[in-house]
């Protein structure tokens, strides 16, 4: 093992990030940091960590967390420091090929399970290592997790896996389409940090102007040239491979989706409302019920980057890996489930996701423009025209910038001729909705393409609309239409714990796409990085069109 020591780390680091995570007091200031060790690889790629250990306290665990955002960046300064002052050795490991100095070839996803298993065998074999071992951190730091523990059976204590999921072609391709915001934003990231982690941690903070501008190139096969100034490999390789989602070259390595079940260390999802891995993240954790394990879930109005959601996340880390390092069942959380009930903006707690008691309930898009329990049988279909040359732009939802994610009025967007609004009556007592969300939409269009994007909103008693949560569905020649043209497209829509309040309305907007969140359709056929070539669609969104939702019963009739 060669490397290079600092004998003690920073105390005026830990203090920052104290205050800024509202981290509970720390059981020393002294961290000793060994810098650039060498973890040896079984094909023998060295990639480089560095371990910070607490400094005349007991150490109660290692936690572990391995990156491709560097050592030196902001996640894993918010790692290092923070939860060694709190009596954990933490090594923060560069993955294969990436900014840091770890060696071998950066190919996305495709090495976390051996390099991750080969790195706790590592650990298993040091000095300092106690025998509980602890996983931690997120997005792709959550990925790497997950790809791991499924293979490590009872060798980890304990993982938190935040703001992520098992499946990459959940979280780049939903419902068909080509997530172009996170692609473009994160290929951008990762070559920023070849020059700086500052820079890269700044940029990815304040919004990306170069990256939001290259969403907008068509084709978009030369969309990572405008946002980064070369070729990426990979993201070729996801325009390419994109005709088939269910292909060799998603399933060799990448997706892990199908291994979920197998993990049987305790793990603690943390995910966000509008976190654009949330409804993979709570795959993941019903596969774990379904298997038979009983993980933590906690859910909170963040978006993917959020100071908030990371210090609640450290919080609950230092307080839950603590108490299984001492094994003190005392001081282990009493409730499995917590959620964070927007509209009624409070914390609730509950056995499991969806609560028990939940139903689903139908409300119907009338073809009079309203929405409502009880279908129209008869009305004229409601129509509107995507034009791929000016699409529907977006307002807020599930983004990677945190300037443009979450939660914002909807006026703009509402006002378009290419979105259809569908508005209840005033409610007369609050509605929930906690669970999944989904909607059945009958439409006929003018081609076999085009994209079926649905928003869920709340009305407030000044007609203020402000998006809850949302989905979308690329259409091709399937599903098929009837023989009257018509299709029926089911939209996965994110899931929501919300409070609709009494004299506030439910709303529901259709329409072709949120660009750029989601690449537009351009209503050619035309493959995904080739189309040039823009093709209007013309919609009829027909009587029988449908959202459903997971309410849960309160006192009071809404109606």
């Amino acid at each position: 093992m060669s490397f290079l020591a600092n004998a003690i780390g920073n105390p005026l680091q830990g203090a920052i990030f104290e205050r800024a995570l509202k981290l509970p007091r720390p059981l020393t200031r002294r961290v000793h940091v060994t810098k650039n060790i060498r973890v040896p690889m079984p094909d023998g790629v060295e990639l480089v960590a560095d371990l910070y250990e607490p400094v005349g306290i007991e150490v109660v665990g290692t936690v572990m967390s391995r990156t491709p955002y560097g050592r030196v960046g902001m996640l894993s300064r918010a790692t290092g420091v923070p939860f060694a002052e709190r009596g954990f050795n933490v090594l923060i490991q560069s993955v294969r090929g990436t900014h840091g100095g770890s060696g071998g070839k950066w190919e996305p996803f495709i090495n976390e399970e051996k390099d991750g298993l080969a790195t706790l065998d590592w650990i298993e074999n040091q000095p300092w290592y106690n025998g509980k071992l602890f996983t931690f951190g997120p997005s792709y730091v959550g990925m790497t997790q997950l790809a791991m523990l499924p293979g490590a059976g009872n060798r980890v204590a304990g993982a938190m896996p935040m703001i992520t999921g098992s499946s990459l072609t959940d979280a780049f391709f939903p419902g068909g389409a080509f997530f172009t915001a996170l692609a473009i934003q994160w290929i951008r990231r990762m070559t920023l940090l070849e020059r700086s982690s500052a820079l890269a941690d700044f940029v990815e903070i304040i919004g990306d102007k170069r990256a939001q501008n290259a969403m907008r190139t068509i084709p978009l096969k030369d969309a990572d040239m405008a946002g980064t100034g070369k070729r990426i490999v990979y993201y070729q390789e996801w325009l390419t491979e994109s005709a088939d989602l269910a292909g060799q070259y998603w399933t060799d390595g990448r997706e892990v989706s199908d291994r979920i079940a197998d993990i049987v260390a305790p793990v603690h999802m943390h995910a966000g409302w509008h976190d654009f891995m949330l409804p993979r993240q709570l795959d993941d954790y019903s596969k774990l019920v379904t298997a038979g394990r009983a993980p933590f879930l906690t859910v909170g109005p963040w978006t993917h980057i959020s100071m908030e959601s990371g210090g609640v996340a450290a919080v609950n880390a230092v307080e839950w890996f603590t108490a299984v390092a001492k094994d003190d069942p005392q001081a282990l959380p009493s409730d499995r489930v917590r959620l964070y009930v927007q509209g009624a903006d409070e914390w609730r707690t509950y056995e499991s996701f969806p609560p028990v008691g939940t139903a689903p309930q139908t409300w119907h898009l009338q073809p009079s423009g309203k929405l409502g329990v009880d279908p129209e049988s008869i009305g004229t279909p409601r129509r509107f025209r995507w034009d791929p040359t000016d699409p529907t732009p977006d307002y807020g939802g599930a983004m990677l910038d945190p300037n443009l994610s979450g939660r914002m009025a909807q006026t703009g967007r509402e006002a378009r001729p290419d979105v259809l609004v569908y508005s209840s009556e005033p409610l007369v007592a609050p509605f929930e909705a906690i669970g999944p969300v989904s909607a059945t939409i009958s439409v006929r269009t003018s081609v076999p393409f085009g994209d079926v994007f649905v928003r869920l909103c709340d009305v407030d008693e000044n007609s203020i609309s402000v998006n809850v949560c949302d989905g979308i569905q690329r259409l091709d020649p399937l599903p098929a239409p009837d023989e009257d043209g018509v299709r029926e497209v089911f939209v996965k829509m994110w899931p929501t714990a919300y409070r609709f309040e009494p004299g506030h309305r439910l709303r529901v907007q259709v329409c072709g796409g949120s660009f750029p969140h989601f690449a537009r359709n351009t209503g050619s056929g035309e493959p995904l990085g080739e189309a040039t070539t823009f093709v209007p669609v013309d919609f009829e969104v027909l009587g029988g069109s449908s959202l459903t939702l997971s309410a849960t019963p309160i006192d009071g009739d809404w109606r």
